[in-house]
């Protein structure tokens, strides 16, 4: 097929008449030349508002160069593939209606693509978010330099949007957008495209500028109150992706594995969604949660960025049917081990967070939070001094500080402490954790809560926590207590 264009851009348009023509003039400033190189596809998908009338001055003042179509409203995924059955350039992009590029866009990625044509199908740029904040994509850190990388090889550099992806158009053309997917179309469509090559490309100067706003009339917004969310987006997102690659490969690939995580950790960050889901729609949700991690790896669990290790943990737990804390084995230095990974440790440092000192009458009262009760373990807290007598130490519930599973299974117990030191010219203090599941007690560490900076005092000083490998708390120039880890004097 001889290609008329360069390269087709798709603009899905619905009711986006604020920020259009500024998306539609980010397209014609291109320095690769819009009028002898670009084709322009608006597809205006039902709009009610002036859309029409922006898309067609462009048609009017660039007859050659602009397509007009329209339609009902039908969803954007449906706006989608009308552009790419209408495309006749060598390459196909997209931009959204409220979205722009910078104008070496097209310029630099085409370049790289027109260099490895018979290498790979599909160029990433950079994303720069702007609007209502400004800031990078977390992703960008693999533009660092312009080249092609391996899925292979580096599973984890996934490509899930669709409008800092650039694609060739005959490559395009054999794939649809799923029209009944109404959100994470883009995830669906990028794995399944990528996922016959295994290969893409990257561009270090090409920059997608994607806009963001504090609106809540966003498809997107409001979305975790939806039972689409929690129940569509598994079975006709995640699903059919496990299913092309055993198709393919006879496994789920570690890229598709990658692609699965990512997708998957937002719903784990929260616990279940009983205001939304009734009791039928639940244990859905929950098998769905299941039916996906039985296809990724123990250690792609445990290295699930930006989630706390107690909810991997628990994930890891469930992937095989049980509370992970509860049958991990527990070793003499304290350490819960499961699966061969260690998902707790008693003596770890944050077991004990001080957020408050204050000075007494006859004790500096020490009080925090404490992460010591995780599954059903019960576990109490021990406090010596540097005599190795004990302090006093008190714990009770803190609801606020749990930590819940998506399943709504309780991970960890969230516990309030108040340690009552001795008020001496110097103190120093040790903690200890001792559980019901073994006889010995293990060293623990206490940790600074970020936002503690001082306390008061009873006669109007001030208690200072310096930020050192020993807290250390100052009254008047003198160090009148230390936290330390046993052992350590």
């Amino acid at each position: 097929m001889k290609n008329t264009y360069l390269c087709s851009v798709c603009i899905a348009v619905y009711n986006s008449e604020e920020f259009l023509d500024e998306a539609a003039r980010s397209v014609i400033a291109q320095t690769i030349g819009f009028e002898d190189n670009l084709q322009l596809i608006f597809v205006n998908d039902g709009s009610t508002d002036g859309s029409e009338e922006i898309c067609l001055s462009y048609k009017n003042n660039y007859p050659d160069n602009v397509l007009y179509l329209r339609q009902d409203n039908s969803g954007v995924s449906s706006a989608i593939n009308r552009a790419i059955l209408s495309a006749e350039g060598k390459y196909f992009a997209f931009l959204d209606a409220d979205d722009l590029w910078n104008p070496d866009y097209l310029k630099n990625a085409l370049s790289f693509f027109e260099d490895h044509y018979d290498d790979i199908d599909l160029v990433s740029t950079k994303i720069r978010i702007f609007g209502d904040r400004s800031y990078d994509h977390p992703m960008n850190y693999k533009y660092e330099t312009t080249r092609i990388i391996d899925l292979n090889k580096e599973p984890f550099l996934i490509q899930t949007t669709r409008g800092n992806a650039i694609f060739k158009t005959q490559a395009i053309k054999t794939l649809r957008f799923d029209e009944n997917v109404r959100i994470h179309e883009d995830i669906l469509f990028n794995t399944m495209f990528l996922m016959k090559r295994n290969k893409y490309g990257v561009v270090k100067d090409s920059v997608y500028y994607y806009r963001k706003l504090n609106d809540t009339s966003s498809l997107s917004s409001g979305l975790r109150e939806n039972t689409y969310w929690y129940l569509d987006i598994p079975e006709k997102v995640y699903m059919p992706l496990i299913k092309q690659s055993l198709e393919l490969y006879g496994n789920v690939t570690p890229y598709v594995q990658e692609v699965l995580l990512y997708a998957v950790k937002w719903r784990l960050k929260v616990p279940l969604p009983v205001h939304i889901l009734d009791s039928d729609q639940q244990k859905r949700f929950i098998e769905n949660i299941r039916n996906t991690v039985q296809y990724i790896d123990d250690d792609r669990i445990m290295k699930i960025k930006n989630m706390p290790v107690a909810i991997k943990s628990h994930l890891l737990g469930f992937k095989y049917g049980e509370n992970a804390f509860d049958a991990a084995l527990l070793g003499n230095d304290g350490r819960l081990t499961y699966k061969d990974k260690v998902i707790y440790n008693f003596g770890g440092l944050g077991i004990a967070k001080i957020t408050g000192l204050k000075e007494m009458a006859d004790n500096i009262q020490i009080s925090g939070i404490t992460s010591c009760r995780v599954g059903s373990t019960k576990a109490e807290m021990i406090v010596k001094d540097n005599k190795n007598k004990d302090v006093s130490v008190k714990l009770c519930d803190d609801h606020d500080n749990d930590i819940v599973a998506f399943n709504g299974e309780k991970i960890v117990s969230g516990t309030r402490f108040e340690i009552k030191a001795p008020k001496k010219r110097h103190v120093q203090i040790r903690l200890f954790i001792k559980t019901d599941r073994s006889d010995k007690m293990f060293a623990a560490k206490f940790s600074r809560a970020a936002d503690l900076v001082e306390a008061e005092t009873g006669e109007g000083d001030k208690l200072i926590i310096e930020n050192s490998s020993k807290y250390s708390a100052v009254l008047q120039n003198h160090t009148i207590l230390s936290l330390s880890k046993a052992g350590l004097f």
